[in-house]
């Protein structure tokens, strides 16, 4: 995770989002896969983010880790 992302405090909201746009997570995680060979030093967090958007229980525990800030 980012450090930004920390700092800033929007973990909890991107939880609460994830979990809302389950259904769009794949096309999400090939969308991270697309702009993967753009990233540079960024390509593993990006593709750790694809493969738990791919998996629906993955997703789910994501989210419930980002709403209790334990990410």
């Amino acid at each position: 995770m980012p450090g930004w992302l920390r700092d800033s405090g929007l973990e909890p909201w991107l939880g609460a989002l994830l979990e809302a746009a389950a259904p769009l997570a794949p096309l999400g995680a090939q969308a991270l896969y697309l702009v993967e060979p753009l990233a540079g030093g960024r390509r593993a967090w990006l593709r750790d983010w694809a493969r738990r958007l791919e998996e629906p229980e993955a997703l789910l525990r994501l989210a419930e880790q980002l709403q209790e800030g334990e990410v």
